[in-house]
């Protein structure tokens, strides 16, 4: 599996050229992964081709869950595959001795061409006949030879075959014993256009299968593009993160290159192992550098030659991104190639809560939240708590004031008479030895007279078509509201009445223009209602005007509007809404 053409099927016979020296190197890195008694951070799939020795899967066999074995290909006419051969049955035999999983990859490399065939893949995925025929032949072997799942990696895709990708990923799905597991390897891309062009429908796919295995490598090869990082991690989050709009993260495995390219200043080059690479490094009297932000090595020998590399120092930086997007595992391509997945215990890491979210109080009252505490990775660690964003008059307190993750502490605001009414976010801040983590509480404080003061900007959420929360130092809350004409707009949700009736809401808004504004006003999807806002001094000195709004008893929403202009509209401070209807 490769997002390029297949150098790693293609290109080994010519690294022995290269140099006959033998050089024993140490990895000296350990690795993010899972002991043998203990459950795994991250579940993690060692790719081994055919050929691949039985002790490349022993050296890692303790930090992984899956061994996926490449593998079988489709004919050239898209109408059938070949069962996995003795080859393949030794290395299932390998993993199951070492307490493994083991799948086989089904793709569409043709050793014919030297790399993947669209052809070949669009006359299977084009055809139910053929689909169904390649169905029962995996399905046949995973039933006869013991298999636990089946790893599509079809390649060079084309883009009118998305729907085909599909269908066959559902029919396999729907054919396969209970218990076993399909996953696809998707070619990976920074853009949805890309994904859709490559003859990628992400979030059917993501709908059908176990998992999705993103082959965030090969961003730069010898072959295809100049010279780079074989999955750099800025390309790599970037890549990840889109598959994340489409595909849930628990179903997603993090693909991680194991090796390296070459690229000579004539001729083309070639992909080496780890291990070869920092051979050729010290054979030629060269220095290796690590460069940090793309989380690799690279080397420039004496005769011209760039390297890239990833390897051993390189996974854990790409465990810390899976752990941080939370996905389902990591794989690696491939074993053979690759320094060995050491084990090691996680870093330490823990989660901050709110329960309840937020909370309104009249000034003078005070109110509660539970603050939770949870373990993400690692062993449980003592939490300091804090707060920070109360509003003038307020104070707040936890008991306890640390705890130790795992466990709650009862946060209480206490707001007094002198408290502002309004809105409030509140950032609570758990801190710890291995660095802090913050939630949000927000805090509504009515008035005396028991009106409630909602902050415009606080729904910043809910902004849309270009609105935007501009500065304000003489707003309330010292934001408001803006760029709400044409297609902006923003929605200010769970503006809650007791009691069903018209109420005499006051807008604060303001208005830096000569003439009156108007902008339009929906109560829980209604008809519109217009507000008038005469000019005020400036566009960040506000004043106050009252509109009569319906609104129903419970939570309602307003939503701020003006889709008749692309000019000037007021832009919002804050609403207020007494307790009592006319």
């Amino acid at each position: 599996m490769t997002s390029a053409p297949s150098l790693h099927r293609r290109t080994l016979t010519g690294v022995a050229a290269l140099t006959a020296a033998t050089i024993a190197v140490v990895a000296g890195t350990t690795l993010f992964a899972h002991s043998a008694t203990a459950a795994p951070v991250l579940a993690v799939t060692g790719y081994a081709e055919e050929g691949t020795a039985n002790s490349a899967i022993d050296a890692s066999a303790a930090a992984m869950t899956t061994v996926g074995v490449d593998g079988i290909n489709i004919n050239s006419a898209g109408t059938g595959v070949p069962a996995p051969d003795a080859g393949a049955l030794t290395l299932l035999a390998k993993a199951h001795a070492d307490h493994l999983r083991a799948e086989f990859l089904v793709g569409n490399y043709s050793a014919s061409i030297g790399d993947f065939d669209p052809t070949a893949l669009d006359k299977l995925l084009s055809s139910p006949n053929n689909i169904n025929s390649v169905v029962a032949t995996v399905v046949n072997a995973v039933n006869t030879q013991g298999w636990d799942g089946v790893t599509i990696d079809f390649e060079s895709i084309l883009g009118k075959d998305a729907q085909g990708l599909v269908a066959f990923g559902t029919a396999l799905k729907q054919a396969m014993p209970a218990g076993k597991t399909v996953s696809i390897d998707v070619t990976a891309f920074e853009t949805a256009a890309e994904y859709t062009a490559n003859g990628y429908n992400l979030s059917a796919l993501g709908g059908v299968v176990d998992r999705v295995a993103l082959m965030a490598y090969d961003q730069h090869g010898p072959t295809w593009n100049g010279v780079g990082p074989i999955g750099g991690l800025p390309w790599q989050e970037t890549c990840l993160r889109q598959l994340l709009t489409e595909v849930p993260a628990a179903k997603i495995d993090l693909g991680v290159a194991g090796y390296g390219y070459t690229w000579p200043r004539t001729g083309t080059g070639v992909q080496v192992g780890d291990v070869q690479a920092r051979q050729l490094v010290t054979a030629d009297g060269s220095t290796a550098t690590w460069d940090s932000t793309q989380g690799e090595w690279t080397a420039t020998l004496k005769n011209g030659t760039v390297m890239w590399w990833s390897d051993a120092k390189s996974w854990p930086l790409r465990a810390a991104l899976a752990q941080e997007y939370a996905v389902h595992g990591m794989a690696l391509w491939s074993l053979d190639l690759s320094d060995p997945l050491k084990v090691t215990t996680p870093a330490n890491d823990f989660s901050v809560t709110a329960n309840p979210t937020s909370g309104s109080v009249p000034a003078g009252a005070s109110a509660t939240s539970t603050i939770g505490t949870a373990v993400t990775s690692g062993s449980a660690q003592s939490v300091a708590l804090t707060a920070a964003g109360l509003p003038a008059g307020a104070s707040v307190s936890f008991s306890p004031a640390s705890v130790t993750a795992g466990s709650t502490s009862t946060m209480t605001v206490s707001t007094s008479s002198a408290t502002p009414a309004g809105t409030y976010p509140i950032t609570v801040t758990g801190t710890a030895a291995s660095g802090s983590h913050t939630t949000t509480y927000t805090l509504t404080v009515t008035s005396a007279n028991g009106a409630t003061i909602y902050e415009a900007e606080a729904f910043s959420g809910v902004l849309a078509g270009g609105a935007k929360v501009l500065t304000c130092a003489a707003c309330s809350g010292g934001a408001r509201v803006g760029y709400l004409g044409g297609t902006g707009t923003v929605t200010m949700k769970n503006i809650t009445v007791a009691g069903a009736g018209a109420y005499p809401v006051t807008i604060a808004y303001t208005n830096g223009a000569a003439t009156s504004l108007k902008v339009m006003l929906k109560v829980n999807g209604g008809a519109s209602t217009t507000f008038t806002g005469a000019p005020t001094a400036n566009w960040d000195t506000p004043a106050n005007g009252t509109i009569t709004l319906n609104l129903a008893a419970g939570t309602n929403s307003i939503l701020f509007s003006n889709t008749g202009t692309t000019g000037d509209i007021p832009d919002i401070d804050r609403i207020t809404v007494p307790a009592n209807h006319n």
